[in-house]
Order: C-alpha cells, then structure tokens, then sequence
C-alpha cells in the first residue's frame, strides 16, 4: 500500500489494514513515499517482496 498519496481515498490506510485484519492469512506492506504504482516507484522492494509471496504460495499449493 502505497503512503504517498492522501487525497484520493480518506481513510485509505485505515480501511487496507481493516481488509487486512479481516482476510485469513492477509498481510498489509506499506510503501512510504510511493502512491500507486509501487512496481515503478519501488521495484527492487516490491519484487522482493513480491517474490517472496509467491514462493509461499507456491510451498502452500497441494500442487507444489
């Protein structure tokens, strides 16, 4: 979830932690200073993170 951007969406990093709360097995990553392309504003932070989701995904999976 991106941090830098506030005008949009009110209480948007109030209500992504709710879902997250709400959502077996969720997780909630804040970017400080990105908005919403975190793939272009973090990548090497977002790949990492995103790989290593995945790579659990993927070790969870009865396919894996």
């Amino acid at each position: 979830m991106g941090r830098g951007i506030r005008c949009c969406w009110p209480g948007g990093v109030i209500n992504g932690h709710r879902m997250a709360e709400l959502m077996d097995g969720a997780r909630l990553v804040e970017f400080p200073g990105a908005a919403h392309m975190l793939h272009l504003e973090q990548p090497d932070r977002f790949i990492q993170l995103t790989s290593g989701f995945l790579a659990d995904a993927d070790a969870a999976s009865p396919m894996g």
